[in-house]
């Protein structure tokens, strides 16, 4: 980890989940590898099953960025399913590796997915909506 002790975890877990997110949007995967490895460090520490599933979602966002649509497919199977954004990964995932069935149904639960209003979602479901009508590939 890039710090000790519990408390230093704590203050820096959001710094590596962004940072991963950051690089990942800039295509500098082995940036975005390293904070997610950051973060499965800390997870792994403390067991966190929320912190946990975070850590598959980046692993799955990575993998799916890249074009690994079967490690992507496994990794965002694992991540919180109560993230809208999580099935809209899932569904690119399954319409990259073209099975536009299944990418269809996560696009159809991310459109429809209704939860503690969310700036997420709300991003989310008008792009999962085109997709579940229109095209399904990545």
């Amino acid at each position: 980890m890039c710090c000790i002790g519990a408390r230093c975890w704590v203050e820096h877990r959001g710094h590596h989940y962004d940072l991963a997110g950051l690089a990942i949007a800039q295509k500098e995967y082995a940036a975005a590898r390293a904070h997610a490895a950051e973060l499965r460090q800390g997870a792994d520490h403390t067991k966190d099953p929320g912190e946990l599933q975070q850590t598959h979602e980046l692993a799955g966002r990575i993998a799916l960025a890249e074009k690994d649509y079967d490690n992507a497919i496994t990794e965002l199977q694992q991540a919180n399913w109560n993230d809208a954004r999580n099935l809209y990964w899932l569904g690119s995932a399954y319409g990259g590796k073209g099975d536009t069935t299944k990418a269809r149904e996560f696009f159809a639960k991310a459109a429809g997915f209704n939860s503690l209003p969310s700036i997420y979602s709300s991003f989310i479901r008008t792009k999962a909506q085109k997709r579940v009508q229109h095209k399904t590939s990545s």
